[in-house]
């Protein structure tokens, strides 16, 4: 098994024991890091790190890589994408220049429905093609899990399509963690329009198990707003992933309260994600349940619209995510660095927070935080490796400046 001494690091950060698995309240700002550091890396795996005064002696058949003072974080979790998806949407963000809103665009047959539209009339093979060409830039800047949903299709074919693309680029990309998570209770297809009930009830009593069956689904989600699916609808996802064994995540209070959150942490969803809007009740039940809330600050930044109160959630003593909503209308960024500062200057993290938000909690959201999203004995050796910083602060402060040196995915060099 190949083995690789890393050495002369001016810092390793994000260290964590084995059986830490997410940070909250005051741990949140905890980022355990070393100075003057070494790792020692066995195929995929870290096996061993310290001070450079006790750095071991070159152990046989094992690579040497001097990393001259660059720091090193764990390589980031992206826990919210809409990564597989057929072409643009800039044709609508002029619109909202011109003061057109996101609900607006929607009633008009954009939004969702247009990529749905070109979703359908894509190739298999183009889908994969194009899609590949988003995660490798998200694999350039350091991003090392990723979720990636699909809802852009709306019909039984169309859906799995999109999974089907989703798993391909899983094998093709080992060096990842890449979860599958069906949305197709995205919004209403034109097929259903009028008949809500039964387009969810073909979702999850005949379509879910039969995806789930073919190994193609990790997680169910779905879209709980004003205009597109209620609180009964998610009632009915969440049964759904009680029968099957999987893991519910939720869109909510992206636009309006309407007491979703309470009711996915009551249902034992994993995640709730957006929460631009949050209310007493929302934050009580967060405060005592084991759901996950994924901010999602790319979003509020494209769409002109409120930020989750990131400040307020930390300092509630709940487990803060961060993730990206990388989707063609209304986060298309794909920068983790970006994401970053956004944390800190929208949603009113400190750096340290930001980056557990982003690497551990985040690999929690997605049950992988046994294996990645920090540095420790035992986790995969999915890394990223940056110069020029004076602290740990200077990533988020330069917003989106200071790209990778290397990035390590699963011990190789990508």
């Amino acid at each position: 098994m190949n083995r690789i001494l890393i050495r002369n690091l001016g810092r390793i950060g994000g260290i964590s024991e084995e059986s830490l698995l997410q940070r909250s309240g005051e741990h949140l700002s905890n980022w355990p890091a070393l100075r003057d550091a070494w790792l020692l890396i066995e195929g995929s795996t870290i096996i061993g790190w310290g001070t450079m005064t006790d750095e071991p002696r070159q152990p046989p058949n094992t690579a040497v890589w001097d990393a001259k003072g660059a720091w090193v974080i764990p390589a980031f979790v992206d826990p919210h994408t809409h990564l597989v998806h057929s072409g643009t949407r800039e044709h609508e963000w002029k619109a909202r220049l011109q003061g057109a809103s996101y609900q607006e665009i929607a009633a008009s047959g954009g939004g969702i429905m247009h990529s749905v539209r070109a979703l359908r009339s894509i190739e298999f093979a183009a889908l994969i093609d194009e899609s590949r060409l988003r995660l490798e830039t998200m694999r350039t800047m350091g991003v090392g899990s990723v979720e990636i949903k699909s809802g852009y299709g709306l019909d039984f074919e169309s859906e799995s399509k999109m999974m089907r693309t989703t798993r391909t680029l899983a094998s093709e990309y080992p060096d990842m963690n890449i979860r599958s998570t069906c949305l197709a209770l995205h919004a209403i297809p034109p097929e259903f329009r009028g008949d809500m009930d039964s387009y969810v009830k073909k979702v999850t009593q005949e379509w879910i198990p039969i995806w789930a069956g073919e190994g193609l689904i990790d997680f169910i989600d779905i879209f709980c707003e004003q205009g597109y699916f209620g609180l009964v609808h998610l009632d009915a996802l969440l049964a759904c992933g009680h029968r099957l064994g999987l893991g519910v995540r939720a869109h909510v209070n992206q636009f309006t309260v309407m007491g979703a959150v309470r009711r996915a942490v009551e249902g034992g969803a994993l995640s709730v994600d957006h929460l631009e809007e949050l209310d007493s009740d929302d934050l009580d039940a967060l405060k005592h349940g084991a759901t996950f809330p994924i901010l999602l600050p790319g979003c509020s930044f494209f769409l002109g619209i409120p930020y989750a109160p990131g400040r307020l959630l930390a300092d509630s003593g709940v487990p803060v995510v961060v993730g990206s909503d990388y989707n063609p209308g209304s986060a298309p960024g794909l920068n983790p660095f970006f994401t970053l500062s956004l944390s800190c200057l929208k949603l009113g993290l400190m750096p340290e927070e930001a980056l557990n938000a982003m690497t551990i909690n985040a690999a929690a959201s997605l049950q992988l935080s046994d294996r990645t999203g920090s540095v420790g004995i035992g986790k995969e050796a999915s890394l990223v490796f940056i110069s020029g910083l004076n602290d740990w602060s200077t990533l988020p402060y330069h917003f989106g400046q200071i790209p990778p040196i290397r990035v390590m995915l699963k011990g190789r060099f990508i």
